[in-house]
């Protein structure tokens, strides 16, 4: 059961500082080892919580582009932890496949439907 503890405690702090919390602070935050904290999280989850951090914070920049003016990337990409907007642009082509503008232009309802939107609110 402590795991599973461990697990909710550490998903919690990277949803709350936005995907950019360090995995060392989030174990000592936690009380454990930073090894400890990777093991039980992996077997959790199948990755790591860099790499969920990441995810978290690539959420929130998709959210920022549907809410946000389509000029505004770089500010957005500062706002959710990039370091800049070619950073941003990067984890979304990753992420997505395509890039920014693209999904811009031709998937904003799939971002809609990912942030619990109808595609008419997008």
């Amino acid at each position: 059961m402590r795991g599973v503890g461990v697990v909710s405690q550490a998903v919690a702090l990277l949803e709350d500082s936005g995907g950019s919390a360090a995995v060392g602070e989030l174990a000592d935050s936690i009380g454990v080892s930073y090894s400890s904290l990777y093991r039980v999280f992996v077997a959790a989850t199948g990755i790591g919580p860099k790499q969920f951090g990441e995810i978290v914070r690539y959420f929130r920049f998709v959210g920022g582009l549907l809410d946000g003016p389509a000029d505004a990337t770089a500010v957005l990409a500062a706002l959710h932890g990039y370091y800049d907007q070619a950073h941003a642009a990067r984890d979304f082509k990753r992420y997505t496949g395509v890039s920014a503008t693209s999904f811009r232009a031709v998937q904003n309802g799939i971002a809609a439907l990912m942030h619990g939107r109808s595609v008419q609110d997008g």
